[in-house]
């Protein structure tokens, strides 16, 4: 026994190291995109994260955050993450062994061979599952979830195999308490507490009747909740971060329950809200969501985006399905094996799949390719049924046992031994499939600093002493971060330095608005006053959030203004003319770029771009630009590291958030193309192509106008034919003609006109290069021939007179109306065109 007690140490020990390693050489160097920010900079500072505010996971977070093993902080809590997935891997290994005992204890040499192999395997199998890896190389709490978890299962199985023995019943008083207590991390390791009762019930009834049992229990669970009384004290100190300032037990009460999110309705399903899909429909809608992120834990497809041949997409379906089957072997095999230790297991992945598919009534997968399917998720969410999949896991591992037993006994004697060590070996082909796969991918987080620098970059683009409002987590829990961690641009409002960070969602709540207040931002309303604020419908019928307001009256005190209640509810043109107009303010205000369109409705006009951040200014504009400034932040002191590293791996929300820098590299680019800066643009849009990983379309045709500009033909058309081997386009192909065209290269110019009239994209730019090249040319029947082919080609005819307008090209605009009118003489809109146009040329001849 001794010796079986040493081997499961050795070998659980060898997982753990396994797992830890691949983990630490995969960890994020830093803050990572979504919570991970908030997570860190909470644990730091010992803040109040979002709700339901996970108190012990600050906790836990602060003391690991005191551990110097890197001088980053962040690293220190990704190292938490990655520890508590090393030990969930330990403790499922452990739970599984015991779990083959139950089945038959083994005996000889080969049995207790596939025992533990069996038993490794599934752990390291366990471990590389994509969702449980992507939740153990950053700050999250999933991982931790999942070792709780496992241990609890241990834990009563220890007890189980101690019944009768003398406080034994002291384990499940240990488990009560460590179950409730994970309720200040996640609440997903409650999920584990119906397995376990049932379980209880199977093996010994009696146990559950004993009153003295019940008293200590619930004095557990009530000594284990107050972790939560730390977001009351620390609430009422006032942190930098202090998410719905729980400083009374009302407000406790309202984090514990996520109130700030709206109550949790079962019906109707998400998933039906806008599709009009029953009930039954809508479920099976949000189980394919969940399907769909199982076929992403084993291998690469079909989660990247990348192109994949059609052999690795079989060999990747046929994996998936392989190890779908695996596990529904294992579910059998179990339940016919051990009823008791099956619905131990079994339990836990009914409520962690299917119960938390219909408790979560998510909306749609992002990444869902049906338009029809709406709303959607704002991120993929395969994080919450990661513990599913690991416990899905386990009985892919009980399957594997039971093929490799099955096999072994149906063999000779004399072969038993030799077969179970090449099976073995076998069995760990299983993990290594998913190591491998998921190993170049989000999993990866090695030398990602993209989100910490991005922190730093957008609170660089504000000038000391501002306000910037941001849109959502990932504009907002990075510069938290920095602020708190690093102590970088901190607002400090009597000072004038630093930036005061204003998200747009958290706008809309009282508790927000009071915190802005009281860091110094300028703001008018009282206490009261900002309690009682809610969405209003004003006059014009637009209907005005409490963001909105609170955007309103921040701008108004701002400067000095006082700002009456109707001019509170003006109509937004109103309250713009009357408030931006010679607009200064103690404090600059921006928006940053990921801000929607929506939000700074109104104030287009007046908002200058800096870098990464809109600035509010007083004079009116479109598409204005500070060159100096936005040139010397996006060229000399930003940071991009690991973003031109081939090595650091960029998921969709990367590229995304790239498409940002490329948004301002692209804005100050065209800028000093219309001063006619042509040297200082070219080095501007060159470099934010860089950036542009999905659409360097606009960098490359503002390129080759000025190349072409330069006369430097061969530059410009190379810039094109770079985008066209990617993206066809029939505007590429057009400029390129009109290259040609100016060269006297008119064969060519005609060829790549054609080109473009046959592209899948922007085909009008082919009809309006053929029928201006035979119009300059007074070739009136060619001229006509293609415009009357462009009236046939659904709607790009109208496209072709906006095209004309858009290019200058007013002359094959006239033309192709009086060609129209012809046709269509009783339309008086292209009567009223044609007459402008006319006008237009004779007063430009006068």
């Amino acid at each position: 026994m001794e010796k079986e007690k040493k081997l499961r140490i050795i070998i659980g020990l060898v997982v753990f190291i396994i797992v830890l390693s691949v983990y630490l050489i995969t960890l994020a160097p830093t803050a990572s995109f979504w919570d991970c920010g908030e997570f860190i900079a909470c644990s730091y500072i010992l803040g109040v994260p979002h709700p339901p505010g996970t108190p012990l996971q600050v906790l836990i977070g602060r003391i690991f955050t005191l551990i110097p093993i890197s001088r980053e902080i962040a690293y220190r809590m990704n190292f938490y993450s990655a520890l508590s997935g090393a030990l969930a891997a330990l403790f499922l290994y452990l739970v599984f062994v015991k779990v083959i005992e139950r089945f038959k204890k083994p005996k000889s040499l080969w049995e207790k061979l596939i025992q533990h192999s069996s038993g490794a395997a599934t752990a390291l199998l366990a471990s590389f599952l994509f969702t449980s890896w992507d939740c153990s190389v950053e700050a999250e709490v999933y991982s931790t979830s999942a070792f709780i978890m496992f241990f609890s299962l241990w834990v009563v199985l220890i007890w189980q195999e101690n019944i009768g023995k003398k406080n034994n019943k002291n384990l499940l008083l240990l488990l009560v308490y460590i179950v409730s207590l994970s309720m200040g991390i996640h609440l997903l390791p409650l999920l584990v507490f119906p397995a376990l009762f049932v379980f209880i019930l199977l093996v010994k009834p009696k146990e559950l009747l004993d009153s003295k049992f019940f008293i200590i229990a619930f004095a557990l669970i009530f000594i284990s909740i107050t972790t939560y009384l730390y977001l009351l004290i620390r609430a009422r100190l006032g942190p930098g971060i202090n998410e719905v300032a729980p400083t009374t037990f009302e407000k406790l009460w309202d984090v514990f329950t996520r109130k700030q999110y709206g109550p949790t309705k079962f019906f109707p399903r998400k998933t039906a809200t806008e599709t009009g899909y029953n009930v039954f429909v809508a479920i099976w809608q949000q189980f394919r969501v969940y399907t769909k992120y199982f076929s992403w834990q084993f291998v690469a497809f079909p989660r990247e985006s990348r192109v994949f041949s059609s052999t690795t997409r079989f060999l990747s379906v046929f994996a998936t399905w392989l190890y779908a089957m695996l596990g529904f072997w294992g579910l059998w095999s179990h339940f016919k094996r051990n009823r008791k230790t099956f619905a131990l297991i079994a339990i836990v992945l009914l409520f962690t799949s299917l119960g938390l598919v219909f408790y979560m009534n998510l909306r749609f997968s992002p990444s869902d390719t049906d338009p029809f399917h709406k709303p959607r998720e704002v991120r993929e969410r395969d994080y919450f049924f990661s513990v599913s999949f690991i416990f899905f896991t386990f009985f892919i591992g009980i399957g594997l046992w039971q093929i490799a037993t099955s096999i072994i006994e149906a063999s000779l004697k004399k072969w038993k031994f030799i077969l179970a060590v090449c099976l073995s070996v076998l069995l760990f082909v299983f993990p290594l499939i998913p190591l491998l796969s998921n190993f170049n991918s989000h999993v990866n987080r090695r030398g990602n600093w993209v989100a910490n620098d991005y922190g730093m970059n957008l609170l660089m683009s504000c000038d000391e002493g501002s306000i910037l409002f941001t849109n959502g987590d990932n504009d907002t829990f990075p510069l938290w971060f920095v602020q708190e961690v690093k102590k970088f641009m901190k607002f400090d409002a009597k000072k004038h330095t630093g930036v005061a960070v204003a998200n747009l969602s958290l706008l809309n709540t009282d508790w927000y608005i009071k915190q802005l207040k009281q860091w110094g931002v300028p703001i008018s309303f009282t206490d009261k006053e900002i309690e009682k604020l809610r969405p209003v419908r004003i006059p014009d019928g637009e209907v005005l959030y409490v963001k909105d307001l609170a955007i309103r009256d921040i701008i108004a005190t701002n400067a000095g203004k006082k700002l009456t209640p109707k001019d509170l509810f003006a109509p937004r043109k109103e309250f713009v003319e009357k408030y931006l107009k010679d607009y200064k303010g103690k404090f600059n205000i921006y928006f940053a770029v990921t801000v929607s369109r929506e939000n700074m409705k109104g104030y287009n006009k007046h908002l200058k771009l800096e870098a990464l951040a809109y600035k509010i200014v007083p004079e009116e504009g479109k598409g204005m630009v500070d060159p100096e400034k936005t040139e010397n932040l996006l060229l000399n002191k930003f940071s991009y590291r690991s973003i031109f590293n081939e090595n650091v791996y960029k998921d969709d929300n990367t590229i995304k958030l790239l498409s940002n820098y490329a948004a301002g590299f692209f804005s100050l680019g065209v800028y000093l193309k219309n001063k006619g800066d042509y040297e200082k643009a070219i080095e501007v849009l060159e470099f934010g192509k860089k950036f542009a990983v999905k659409d360097i379309m606009p960098f490359a045709y503002n390129l080759a106008e000025i190349y072409k500009e330069r006369k430097e033909y061969d530059i410009a058309e190379k810039n094109l034919r770079e985008v066209l081997e990617k993206f066809e386009s029939g505007l590429l192909y057009y400029m390129i003609g009109q290259m040609y065209e100016e060269q006297g290269k008119d064969d060519e110019a005609l060829m790549n006109y054609l080109k473009a009239k046959q592209s899948k994209n922007d085909r009008v730019a082919g009809y309006a290069g053929l029928a201006s090249f035979y119009y300059s040319r007074n070739d009136t029947l060619n001229t006509t021939k293609y415009l009357r082919e462009a009236m046939a080609d659904g709607d790009v005819y109208g496209n072709l007179f906006r095209f004309c307008l858009t290019n200058g090209d007013t002359a094959l605009a006239r033309f192709l109306l009086v060609d129209y009118l012809k046709l269509k003489p009783n339309d008086e809109s292209a009567k009223q065109l044609l007459k402008k146009l006319k006008e237009k040329k004779n007063l430009n001849n006068r």
